[in-house]
């Protein structure tokens, strides 16, 4: 009997090693998600300025295209 007492309190504490890493588990996956919800704001915000540096470009080239369509300054 007490040997089997003895191997209850081995498995309890196997259990309660193995609910401890899954919850270390648990904060790292939780750490990962909200890394990559981050890198995903990020993405998000340089794809912004790629637009809105792609419309400023645009803009621009299109000034320069009229100014030159007007044709050389004469005094």
């Amino acid at each position: 009997q007490s040997a089997a007492i003895e191997r209850l309190g081995y498995i309890e504490a196997g259990l309660d090693d193995s609910a401890e890493k899954a919850g270390e588990l648990s904060a790292g996956i939780g750490d990962t998600a909200e890394a990559i919800a981050d890198i995903e704001s990020r993405i998000s915000e340089g794809a912004e300025r790629t637009r809105t540096s792609q419309q400023l470009v645009g803009e621009g080239q299109r000034v320069i295209s009229q100014i030159r369509s007007r044709g050389p300054v004469r005094d």
